[in-house]
């Protein structure tokens, strides 16, 4: 019986070494997963600003008015064109991307001349039966 005792304990205090191998690697993945959500947001921020420094301001009704007249200041006028952001689309997978995470939504391929299939229903939730307060009697 003397002899469990020490495999029990260090049976323990390997469980306990993998529990805090596997907490500091879960926080390691966190960090780096953070990190490259905090760098796809400070992108898409840096290219907000470039795009609001580049873009000229529409014209007000005066101007158009005055370019119909053809007496609007012609240097005010210009061809190129304004840069845009890419679509909410495109910057939520950005983001999703450096998360790590899946898209919620996925599609499937159709197979032509086959009929669509239902998809495989969720997972049941597991939950857990509703406690008691305490007693209802007064």
């Amino acid at each position: 019986m003397s002899d469990r005792q020490p495999d029990a304990a260090q049976a323990e205090a390997k469980r306990r070494e993998d529990e805090a191998r596997t907490r500091a690697e879960a926080s390691q993945q966190v960090a780096r997963q953070y990190e490259a959500t905090t760098k796809a947001r400070a992108e898409l921020n840096a290219e907000a600003e470039r795009v609001m420094a580049e873009s000229r301001p529409v014209l007000s009704q005066e101007e158009n008015d005055k370019a119909k007249l053809g007496i609007r200041d012609p240097e005010a006028t210009t061809t190129e064109e304004a840069p845009e952001m890419p679509p909410l689309a495109e910057q939520q997978r950005r983001i999703a991307e450096a998360e790590g995470a899946r898209p919620v939504y996925q599609t499937r391929q159709a197979q032509p001349g086959q009929p669509a299939q239902r998809p495989a229903p969720p997972p049941p939730e597991r939950r857990e039966p509703a406690r008691q307060q305490g007693d209802d009697k007064h």
